[in-house]
């Protein structure tokens, strides 16, 4: 009797809280959960063997409640995950089209070679919990089964692109300094130049309408400091060509071997 009304009482006090407060569980509690669903499921007998409470919630819905958990957490963390990663890869691919991108992919190199433990981590997390809905209900479906291979293949091609966009960059250090000391000297010629030119002539005749002579500064101005903008942003560098290829199925990833 006592078994009995211990059952009830925790199916009784199960509700939606205790349902939130699974998630980010390690996938070992999960299983826990559920063996303990079913051990209580093959010790129930009547609600009347602990008439002291009311009805409660049958063990079945609290099993699907589970798996219901199980599959949101699976769905949102690949998808969130897949997201971030396709645009850090887009970004790769385009590493060797202009130095602000060089810049922007050795911040993103930087930041996430620090967290390659915790992506790492985070894969095999989504991983298990998969793990924990085929031994303990289901098969995944193809839509599931085709979501973790999508997982799977992102963070293969992420840990590939790391290593050769790193590899890149350092081939590329001694030319990218040359070619921003070589565009920086082009800009300083220009502006000296152009500096000449607003000192001499046209410019220190007092005949000349002022307003005319002021807007035609700022246009000279824009245009030469435009020009040495563009000069340094885009040096003659080739876009990098380490990833060739796209999967057929997946476009922003880049060609790593198909996984079995």
């Amino acid at each position: 009797m006592r078994k009995k009304c211990g059952i009830y009482q925790y199916v009784h006090s199960w509700s939606d809280s205790q349902l939130e407060s699974m998630r980010g569980l390690p996938a070992e509690e999960y299983v826990n959960q559920i063996l303990k669903l079913e051990r209580a499921s093959g010790a129930a007998g009547t609600p009347e063997a602990c008439p002291a409470l009311s009805p409660v919630p049958p063990l079945a819905s609290i099993d699907e409640d589970i798996l219901t958990l199980l599959l949101s957490e699976t769905t949102k963390r690949s998808e969130q995950f897949i997201a971030e990663l396709a645009s850090v890869l887009q970004l790769y691919m385009n590493v060797g089209t202009d130095i602000f991108t060089i810049a922007k992919c050795s911040q993103k190199l930087e930041h996430y070679q620090g967290q390659m433990v915790e992506l790492q981590e985070y894969v095999d997390y989504v991983r298990a919990l998969n793990d924990v809905i085929q031994q303990c209900y289901r098969p995944l479906s193809p839509s599931e089964e085709s979501l973790e291979n999508m997982l799977l293949d992102t963070w293969d091609t992420f840990v590939y692109q790391q290593r050769e966009v790193s590899d890149f960059i350092v081939s590329r250090r001694l030319s990218i300094i040359e070619e921003l000391s070589s565009s920086l000297q082009d800009a300083t010629r220009e502006l000296q130049e152009l500096l000449t030119m607003v000192t001499l002539g046209r410019f220190q005749d007092p005949a000349q309408n002022p307003r005319v002579m002021e807007d035609e500064l700022i246009r000279l101005l824009h245009q030469g400091f435009s020009d040495a903008f563009c000069r340094g942003a885009h040096g003659p560098l080739p876009p990098h060509q380490a990833a060739r290829g796209h999967r057929d199925s997946h476009p922003h990833l880049a060609a790593v071997p198909h996984r079995l």
